[in-house]
């Protein structure tokens, strides 16, 4: 359970930006284990991978080659590769270990997309159970810290018009894949076809277009949207991917639950026909109350609630915040 606090066997080092190491949470994008995934803010960001025990970094990566970094576990990185604004380069998925991220050339497993998403995509980003930009409210846990999800949010122009799209992931079907693969002495590239994974072990829907936040944490994704059907409200929509939960909803009755999914040849493409996916969530939706939403809030996820908070810019002091169970 953190505290808030600063851990006692930390490394102290100052961030290289203008406003020093004040500045060095704000870059964190992942946490895992010993190492931190951060950047730099700005276009110019340099993706690294940095000892938070020692302060030393490494591994780096260019940002032209990464869109999206995250950890799978505390010996494997994700990596979604930046295809820039070239709609002719797929951008690709990659898992690499950890003892693999410095080396040239890299040994890594690249996981193959569905075919229908192989083609024009204008943007891919990875979204993590991570820490995100901000720092975690003391007291924030996870209650099952091996679930860990991951969502892939893709972009794609088709016939002039844009396709969004989310691939829901439980970091267990990577690791799955990769304990019963491992990767042999001499081993550059793996190819994963997405049968051999994403079929059974992902879970792809169109993404929702009055979609206002999209957010995991632990086994859950959560997207807050507004709903006609609802009187135009804010609406938040839960999807818990954890094999307990779906299996005590499923014996119990007390909860929507969906056996996969279906996106149809109208946002695939008629080449491409429907695409499946079958594996199985739990689905619950709570009506928010109105409060007076501003610019700049932070929102956290959490294990039976959502918490939305108002910070000062600069300072980082709390102005308001609400939390509403869920």
């Amino acid at each position: 359970m953190s505290t808030g606090g600063v851990h006692p066997l930390a490394a102290a080092y100052v961030a290289n930006d203008t406003m020093g190491a004040a500045l060095a949470v704000a870059r964190i994008h992942d946490i895992c284990g010993d190492f931190l995934l951060e950047a730099n803010p700005g276009p110019s960001a340099v993706p690294q991978l940095r000892n938070w025990k020692t302060g030393v970094v490494e591994a780096s990566w260019r940002p032209t080659d990464v869109a999206s970094l995250a950890f799978l576990d505390e010996w494997h990185i994700v990596c979604i590769s930046n295809s820039g604004r070239d709609l002719s380069i797929p951008p690709h998925l990659y898992i690499m270990p950890l003892t693999s991220a410095s080396p040239s050339p890299p040994s890594y497993y690249e996981f193959a997309l569905p075919e229908s998403m192989q083609h024009s995509v204008e943007m891919a980003f990875l979204t993590t159970s991570t820490l995100g930009t901000d720092l975690p409210p003391a007291g924030c846990f996870y209650s099952d810290p091996a679930e860990r999800l991951m969502s892939i949010a893709l972009t794609i122009i088709r016939h002039g018009q844009r396709k969004s799209f989310l691939i829901d992931v439980p970091a267990s079907t990577f690791t799955r894949y990769i304990a019963a693969h491992p990767l042999s002495p001499g081993d550059q590239t793996v190819l994963v076809p997405w049968g051999a994974w994403g079929t059974h072990g992902a879970r792809v829907t169109v993404t929702p277009q009055e979609m206002g936040m999209l957010r995991t944490s632990g086994s859950r994704r959560a997207i807050l949207h507004r709903q006609s059907a609802a009187g135009g409200a804010a609406v938040l929509t839960v999807f818990d991917y954890s094999p307990r939960r779906v299996a005590r909803a499923i014996a119990r009755g007390t909860a929507t639950v969906l056996q996969g999914a279906e996106v149809g040849a109208e946002h695939t493409g008629a080449e491409f026909g429907v695409l499946r996916t079958t594996l199985p969530c739990m689905v619950t939706e709570t009506i928010l109350p109105e409060h007076p939403r501003r610019g700049g809030e932070t929102v956290w996820l959490c294990e039976n609630g959502v918490v939305f908070v108002h910070r000062q810019p600069f300072s980082g002091k709390i102005l308001d915040s609400w939390a509403h169970t869920i």
